[in-house]
């Protein structure tokens, strides 16, 4: 029982591999940004003087 277990397991994980190759899943690809004062931590670009952290 074990071993028919075991089996399905790594066919499984075979079929999960094969078939996710196209997919991304993770952020999607885009165009760097040209920014002179740095980025903030939601992707814009920055004024001068701007550090990014917001005031509380």
């Amino acid at each position: 029982m074990n071993k028919w277990l075991f089996l399905a397991a790594v066919l499984m994980m075979l079929v999960l591999t094969a078939c996710g190759e196209g997919a991304n899943m993770g952020v999607p690809q885009t165009e760097p940004q040209e920014c002179e004062f740095g980025v903030s931590g939601n992707g814009d670009c920055l004024e001068e003087g701007e550090t990014g952290i917001p005031d509380h």
